[in-house]
């Protein structure tokens, strides 16, 4: 059952990878589509100006996310069920040179970039503290960093007035990359320890702890660049233009050879640009015609245009700071409510922890008050799961604890001595020690209340 739900899981994760890389192929056809079309009516209107080009830098803030499937790196011990998804974040500087036409440009870019990430993975246990179960966890952790070289190449396309999209495709070399694992005991804060492989006790909380350069590392990557950009010119003649942009990557190889481990980012960048010429649109070049005969615009009147633009780009700087502000607001706000519910788990856990120990240790007055009332010591304690005159539920119940690895368990034949009614009754081997069957009886709960039943313990004398 497990395998078949890992296969169709595997299927439908390579169903969600084609139908991402056809809509990928889609995107580049689009785009190929409009530049064509552009450099075709280039070639074929004289009075369309000449091209002409532009050269700028950019920086990028580029929180990543991480889609996996494995188990430990490849080489490397790990005892993780699985890593399943991970996070971290990425600085990119690097320089731009764009080829300009009226309507779309084509552009390339060079950076580098540092990024780092990480890991993480919990497994709950039962531990035993003092004689008592509790329950914790292993924590299972990865962290990651690299540096690389990027080059792309792409196209922008201007939807509406300075707005623009853009589609880049391209590769990045690795230079570095390292990593550091650990499995610890993470919870509870008692002093717990790992043993060894031959059952030792280490002395350690700690595990497999692990660093070096990242295995069977892709040092060549292919990946592509959906941005969306707003040119906003920083002087009259507009020889200086700021670019705010924001975009997502995808990085189309696996990071690591034969794993499975991709990575998504989000690009939350600021691109400068020079150009020695004044950038005209499609609305100017269509308007040339008309403007001839409109000389006599004061140069007043051009300049009182122009700041009232420029007063309008400021506002519209000020709105997205704003935005900005309230955005990280929410998060922190998130950020805090996500402390408070982990603090009421960790203060339930607690509570359900002592409530175990008060019950187990009124057990234990009990048991020992009888042998002193009974003047008797009873050697052989079983926990009871059911008593029924119905044979079939009782072999239900035993067939569905031997499924959850409750082994010591059987079916015994009581009979009733006054109404000589038959029992089947469903329970555990004889414990000597009360304490234990009671030990037992707790971290069969699960099943039990499955069941919809309620163990007990009896003397059986």
């Amino acid at each position: 059952m497990k395998n078949n739900i890992l296969t169709n899981t595997r299927i439908l994760k390579g169903i969600k990878h084609f139908y991402k890389s056809t809509n990928l192929l889609l995107i580049i056809s689009f785009f190929i589509f409009i530049a064509l079309n552009n450099i075709s009516l280039i070639s074929q209107d004289d009075n369309l100006v000449k091209h002409f080009n532009k050269i700028g830098a950019f920086a990028s803030f580029n929180p990543q996310f991480y889609q996996a499937d494995f188990q430990r790196l490849p080489g490397i011990p790990n005892c993780c069920p699985q890593f399943d998804d991970g996070n971290g974040s990425a600085i990119s500087i690097g320089g731009i040179y764009e080829f300009i036409f009226p309507s779309f440009s084509l552009e390339s870019r060079a950076s580098i970039s540092f990024a780092k990430g990480s890991f993480n993975s919990s497994e709950p246990q039962i531990f035993g503290v003092n004689g008592f179960p509790v329950e914790g966890k292993f924590e299972h952790i990865i962290d990651v960093n690299f540096s690389n070289v990027n080059l792309m190449a792409g196209v922008n396309y201007k939807i509406y007035d300075r707005l623009m999209i853009s589609l880049f495709v391209g590769g990045a070399y690795y230079l570095n990359s390292h990593f550091n694992q650990i499995e610890k005991i993470s919870s509870p804060k008692a002093n717990i320890t790992f043993l060894d492989s031959n059952g030792m006790d280490t002395g350690e909380n700690t595990r497999n702890k692990i660093s070096g350069p990242l295995p069977d590392l892709n040092k060549i990557q292919f990946l592509t660049q959906f941005n969306i950009g707003f040119e906003i010119p920083l002087n009259i003649n507009k020889s200086f233009i700021l670019k705010p942009e924001l975009g997502i990557e995808y990085i189309l190889t696996p990071m690591i050879r034969d794993l499975n481990w991709r990575t998504f980012s989000i690009k939350i960048g600021l691109s400068i640009y020079y150009s020695s010429y004044k950038n005209i649109d499609n609305a100017t070049m269509q308007n040339l015609d008309n403007d001839k005969n409109e000389k006599d615009i004061s140069e007043i009147d051009k300049l009182k245009q122009q700041k009232e633009i420029a007063d309008l780009e400021s506002n519209k700087i000020q709105e997205i700071l704003k935005k900005e502000q309230q955005a990280k607001k929410l998060a922190e706000l998130a950020n805090e409510k996500s402390m408070k519910e982990l603090k009421d788990e960790l203060e339930r856990q607690a509570n359900d922890s002592l409530i175990i120990v008060k019950e187990r240790d009124d057990f234990n007055k009990m048991i020992l008050e009888e042998n002193k009332n009974t003047g008797k010591i009873c050697n052989c304690f079983v926990i009871m799961y059911i008593s029924t005159k119905d044979k079939n539920e009782a072999e239900k119940v035993l067939k569905y604890l031997h499924k959850n690895q409750v082994e010591n368990v059987s079916i015994k034949i009581y009979t009733e001595p006054y109404l000589q009614e038959k029992y089947f009754r469903v329970q555990s081997d004889c414990y000597s020690d009360h304490l234990m069957a009671f030990d037992d009886r707790y971290k069969n709960f699960k099943q039990t209340d499955y069941l919809n039943i309620v163990p007990y313990i009896i003397c059986n004398r």
